[in-house]
């Protein structure tokens, strides 16, 4: 079995480097250790990072939409939830916006138009788009499987 370089990098994110054991231009003098110390060697200046067995990469989140939410306290990559929280949110604030931009021309022709009401049921739906950060609650899922799942009915099916 192999070994592996989880590190974390200066944006918070977490990447994994497999140092090329089976390199056919590897010197066949070099061991998998000296191997494994030049990959290490050549991380950014203090990175914290950690070795472990190349089994553990099979047991990394199979979805990667949170990936950089993942961390490897003490070789075990687990989700921060709370970051990948913010990352879904961004995500849907994402397709939010570009509604509300399509949102914007319905609403400048009902006004050129005169249609008074159809300028008040645009400007409800609107407001019920900008409210989507504070009306749609993420911290009620609890892994990113089900966080993953989740997406505001105000929206068109999520990307």
């Amino acid at each position: 079995m192999h070994k592996v370089i989880t590190w974390h990098r200066s944006d918070g994110g977490l990447s994994v480097t497999i140092p090329a054991y089976k390199d056919s231009a590897r010197d066949p003098k070099q061991t998998d250790d000296e191997l494994l110390a030049l990959c290490v060697s050549q991380l950014p200046p203090g990175t914290v990072h950690h070795i472990v067995d190349s089994d553990i990469v099979g047991a990394f989140p199979s979805s990667r939409i949170f990936r950089n939410a993942w961390e490897c306290p003490a070789g075990v990559v687990t989700v921060n939830m709370p970051k990948a929280r913010v990352i879904h949110m961004n995500r849907i604030r994402v397709v939010r916006n570009a509604e509300l931009v399509k949102l914007d021309t319905a609403f400048t022709r009902a006004v050129e138009s005169g249609a008074m009401v159809e300028q008040a049921r645009i400007a409800e739906q609107k407001r019920k788009l900008r409210d989507i950060p504070q009306t749609f609650d993420l911290s009620v899922f609890g892994s990113p499987e089900s966080l993953a799942a989740s997406w505001p009915a105000e929206l068109p099916i999520k990307p």
